[in-house]
């Protein structure tokens, strides 16, 4: 067996095993009923050849409503078969199939790209340097947790990726020009995917620009390629979208202007309701995403970038000319991913999912460092990494987006930072307790805050929290470091039955209502 195919075998393995375990019986993230709708109407409009409707949303998540999309009818036409009618979303005994259903599409899809960014880098970088870094990436507990859900960002990321990798095989590599084709045209599937992603567009035109300015001595020479390359690259991107969206068959102009308005202007800049370092408001600043990402990053992640940090800036003042010429991948990257931090640091709407593409950015930049120190001892390194994993995994697990940087004071500190974050992690265990409770019927009413993320598993009635009748609620199920746990302890009918842990840390409590029995 090749070298190439134990490795590929490795990262699939490597992959599958951190993605498919309980796939299905986790984490409903907020905007997942959304998304789940959204694609079962983008093939239902499909169906009836009625393309304007397939746009749905201004994100515009068509690559996703096509991958999901896939999965969800797929299923409810087996079960269509067996049983006459489609499934029921909010039928707690088969919503576990359905929700594996939308997502191990994604799983695959998510798969073969990273298999094919593998490909793409060994050409670019060092097979040691390769491996470290699609390991460390693939292990990455918010790159996992942003890859088990049903939501955008994770496959955004993977098509911007592979669209910086066929543009650097094309201009370093002196690939063909089909290359260059490929890099638009997964520009513009992560367009399609979330229109934020429009940054990759012109960052790759920066790279372009900056490659041929480089190369050509000519003024001429140079304005020859570089707007041939333009030319080929928009016209590329445009085609794709046009292609692979039906609703720009038949109105683009229409479509174009909904995304822009809607999408750019009015909810870039609209903010985000949140809490950071104490302080309620819409727009917690620039820190958050610092604080985002040594939170986010893992142990090995944060100290494996502070000490690549000194190395490659020792060798960069050592002679910043050698430098440059045999680290164009890594400057590349490293570009890429202050750019858009600026970008997303800009906007007034913050989430930390958002900052993602600059997460990984800088995973590449240590990977380079930590790979010129072990120098042959690639295997510990490797066994470091999945060490590392299985350790973090165990508290969290299969909940990622709870995990938080032990060496920072894990989910504890993180809370007292960012405050209960409710994406829906864990509401499935709430669940599973309340189903299995002597008490629970299909009559019982539950209140939540995030009522869509746990009312597909319960088997009772779900109400929004702001939105409840206490009085009415058999059960109330309330984060830490919440006002509505005073207003509760103030009412002697409501009872603590059990508290849902994370990393040690009471995360989910759950009242009952005494005076209903």
């Amino acid at each position: 067996m090749k070298k190439m195919d134990k490795s590929t075998i490795f990262i699939s393995l490597l992959f599958l095993a951190t993605r498919l375990p309980l796939l299905g019986r986790d984490i409903i993230n907020v905007d997942a009923p959304a998304w789940n709708y959204r694609a079962t109407q983008f093939y239902a409009y499909l169906k009836n050849f009625n393309f304007l409707e397939t746009y749905r949303i201004y994100h515009p998540g068509v690559t996703l409503m096509w991958i999901s999309g896939f999965g969800i009818e797929l299923y409810n036409q087996i079960y269509k078969l067996f049983h006459g009618i489609r499934a029921s979303y909010y039928d707690y005994n088969l919503f576990p199939y359905l929700h594996f259903s939308q997502k191990f599409p994604l799983v695959l899809v998510d798969l073969g790209l990273i298999l094919l960014c593998y490909k793409l880098l060994k050409n670019l970088a060092d097979q040691k340097t390769t491996l470290f870094f699609i390991a460390l990436f693939v292990l990455e507990p918010f790159v996992v947790a942003n890859t088990r859900v049903l939501h955008l960002d994770g496959l955004m990321l993977l098509f911007m990726l592979l669209s910086i990798l066929f543009i650097l095989n094309y201009l370093i590599n002196k690939k063909p020009w089909y290359f260059l084709a490929l890099a638009s045209a997964f520009a513009g599937m992560a367009i399609l995917t979330k229109v934020s992603a429009v940054f990759i567009v012109l960052f790759n035109i920066l790279i372009l620009f900056v490659f041929r300015v480089m190369e050509e001595k000519s003024v001429k020479e140079f304005a020859r390629k570089f707007f041939g390359d333009l030319a080929v690259f928009v016209l590329g991107a445009s085609l794709v979208i046009l292609i692979i969206f039906p609703a720009m068959w038949i109105s683009p102009l229409e479509i174009i202007r909904k995304i822009v308005i809607d999408g750019v202007i009015g909810t870039g800049q609209s903010g985000q309701p949140q809490t950071f370092l104490g302080e309620n408001g819409n727009d917690p600043g620039m820190l958050f995403y610092i604080y985002t990402i040594a939170f986010r990053l893992s142990p090995l992640a944060l100290v494996g970038f502070s000490i690549s940090l000194i190395i490659l800036s020792q060798k960069f003042i050592k002679n910043p000319k050698i430098f440059v010429k045999e680290n164009k991948t890594l400057l590349t990257f490293v570009l890429f991913g202050v750019l858009y931090f600026i970008q997303m640091a800009i906007s007034s709407k913050k989430i930390d999912r958002y900052i993602l593409p600059s997460l990984v950015s800088l995973c590449f930049f240590l990977a380079v460092g930590l790979s010129s120190l072990v120098k042959k001892r690639l295997n510990l390194l490797m066994g470091i990494l999945v060490a590392q994993f299985l350790f973090l995994s165990y508290p969290i697990f299969p909940d990622y987006f709870n995990y938080a940087n032990p060496i920072l004071g894990g989910l504890k500190t993180s809370l007292k930072v960012f405050g209960p974050m409710d994406w829906g992690a864990g509401y499935y265990e709430v669940a599973n307790f309340l189903n299995k409770y002597p008490h629970t019927s299909e009559a019982s009413y539950l209140a939540a805050f995030n009522n869509e993320s746990i009312k597909p598993y319960f088997k009772g009635r779900v109400e929004q929290i702001d939105e409840a009748n206490f009085s009415e609620m058999q059960y109330i199920i309330l984060p830490p470091s919440d006002d509505y746990r005073i207003e509760i302890s103030q009412m002697p009918n409501f009872e603590l039955i059990k508290t849902i842990k994370y990393d040690s840390v009471d995360y989910w409590f759950i009242y009952e209502n005494k005076n209903l029995f």
